[in-house]
């Protein structure tokens, strides 16, 4: 009634998580484990799966690599050269390049600007849509990355 399974490797747990306005909640019970968790999360920089993932692993002693959360900060001249239209035959999406206060932004078609973190100098990220942009400004060229899937995106 409303438990879903939740597996990590031969691990199966049992639970449900649920999001509202920015706060995040979810609790699991592995019974092989006798292990319970439960976690509450407000304000976050990785999705809550991927905090129970790592949460999960070093409980189970699986190998598990911390993220870097160090800051880049770009200035409008360095972003400036990501900016424009950018299009594919793969898949009938565009999208829009922008800057504003030392920030990138991109619009798809149809869709709302969204704001790009920085995680290299030509590489950047969208948390919530679990995706990721990289520029190679040279060969006017920007690489999507999204639920496994590559799109090659070329500088109109």
């Amino acid at each position: 009634m409303g438990l879903m399974k939740m597996p990590i490797k031969d691990h199966i747990g049992y639970g449900h998580g649920g999001d509202t306005f920015g706060s995040h909640s979810v609790v699991t019970f592995f019974p092989q484990d006798n292990l319970s968790l439960a976690l509450c999360i407000n304000g976050q920089v990785l999705s809550r799966n991927e905090i129970g993932i790592a949460v999960l692993k070093i409980c189970f002693n699986q190998e598990y690599k911390i993220p870097s959360f160090k800051t880049i900060i770009l200035d409008n001249a360095a972003l400036e050269k990501y900016c424009g239209n950018y299009s594919t035959s793969q898949i009938p999406l565009k999208f829009n390049v922008s800057t504003k206060d030392n920030k990138l932004f991109v619009q798809a078609t149809g869709q709302d600007s969204i704001e790009l973190e920085p995680t290299a100098v030509n590489k950047f990220h969208v948390q919530e849509l679990q995706a990721s942009f990289e520029f190679d400004s040279e060969a006017k060229r920007m690489t999507f990355k999204q639920g496994g899937a590559i799109f090659i995106f070329n500088k109109e």
